[in-house]
């Protein structure tokens, strides 16, 4: 009984590493597929848009951000508004500042509209609140010193769901509220508009209301449509 016990045992502890090694395998690829694909179409995006900008003219909004940002239509949802695009899915704080020039300078913006930050919790090296606020003043510092005509309107980071597709992205749900009030803070000490989209999009659990995204962190067509009914009176009031 004892030496079948022992077997039993031993096979239930190979299964059970085996069932680790799998997940760790699974894991494993599921990120280096997923940074595959982000860092090269990051760096697509820059490229693109240094080209773009030779036929850009001064003076329009430009929207900066991640891949809320990339996937909005400006056309769609802001008809009538001389904007330009300069979201690139993926991207953080981090990445932003090294592409400022190219996103935003550039251009020599009337206004900037920013939404940057949610990616910080999945991709940087470092997702406290504290090293994206530090992000924050130095993306809302180089503005205020480099084009200080400019006039910005600072987006609330969104909320996000559990249903989210990337788990990583949880992390946020007891920061994101925190990380707000400090950019709001930021806003207040630079001269900026802050929009709180957050409590547009929220739920009775503060999480993104599934009637405004399909994956818990995009907004989708209805939701898109609410934002820019909410964001579209405070961007014309800065170009007023």
């Amino acid at each position: 009984m004892a030496k079948a016990w022992s077997k039993n045992k031993k096979i239930g502890f190979g299964v059970g590493m085996g069932v680790l090694a799998v997940f760790l395998v699974v894991m494993l690829v599921g990120n280096i597929v997923y940074y595959w694909w982000v860092y090269p179409y990051i760096w697509y995006k820059r490229i693109g848009f240094s080209v773009e900008n030779k036929k850009c003219e001064a003076g329009h909004v430009v929207f900066v951000g991640d891949s809320i940002t990339d996937g909005c239509d400006l056309d769609t949802y802001y008809p009538g508004l001389n904007a330009y695009n300069r979201g690139i899915a993926g991207d953080t704080t981090d990445g932003l500042l090294k592409r400022m020039d190219i996103s935003i300078f550039d251009l020599d913006p009337s206004v900037v509209v920013l939404l940057i930050g949610t990616n910080d919790y999945e991709r940087s090296y470092d997702h406290s609140n504290e090293h994206i606020l530090s992000n924050y003043r130095k993306i809302l510092q180089q503005i205020h010193v480099k084009s200080p005509s400019t006039k910005v309107v600072v987006q609330s980071v969104y909320p996000i769901a559990d249903v989210s597709f990337h788990d990583h992205y949880k992390y946020g749900h007891g920061h994101i509220k925190d990380l707000n009030f400090g950019i709001a803070a930021l806003c207040d000490e630079f001269g900026y508009v802050y929009v709180n989209v957050f409590s547009l999009l929220e739920d009775e659990d503060e999480q993104m209301d599934m009637r405004y995204s399909e994956d818990g962190l995009h907004p989708n067509e209805a939701g898109y449509k609410l934002i820019s009914a909410y964001l579209s009176p405070v961007i014309y009031a800065q170009l007023a």
